[in-house]
């Protein structure tokens, strides 16, 4: 039964949060004037009333969701990982240059990223220093 109420637990705090924002979204929408019945409704027609909506949504929210899987990842790792919005941005740019222009790189991601993993193993810096400038590039 332990596990049963765990699962549970597990699933509807998710649910309840998006409930949450949907609710507080609306009463803001409210209070500007706005119908926020009409605004869900198209927020979901435009999200996945067509094939096309679908596959832009997927192609949006996939890089999101794998940056969140690598964070909770690296959570469970007990590892913090501080440059995930740098890692992201780095990927974005690596995943167009390979489409457009360079052949190359992954190669010069790998290299970028890996000069944080050398400063942490060599020379024994936190991860939260030498991973925080992949942020700024």
């Amino acid at each position: 039964m332990g596990k049963v109420k765990k699962a549970f637990g597990a699933f509807l705090v998710p649910l309840l949060s998006v409930l949450l924002a949907f609710l507080i979204g609306g009463i803001i929408m409210a209070a500007l004037g706005a119908n926020p019945f009409l605004a869900v409704k198209f927020l979901f027609q435009g999200a996945f009333g067509s094939k096309a909506g679908i596959g832009t949504t997927l192609a949006k929210a996939t890089p999101l969701m794998f940056t969140a899987l690598c964070a909770c990842f690296a959570y469970r790792c007990g590892v913090f990982n501080l440059g995930g919005e740098g890692q992201f941005l780095m990927g974005s740019i690596a995943a167009f240059l390979t489409c457009s222009v360079i052949d190359e790189s992954m190669l010069q991601y790998t290299l970028f990223t890996g000069a944080s993993v050398v400063l942490k193993k060599s020379l024994k810096s936190p991860t939260t220093l030498s991973g925080t400038p992949q942020n700024r590039a």
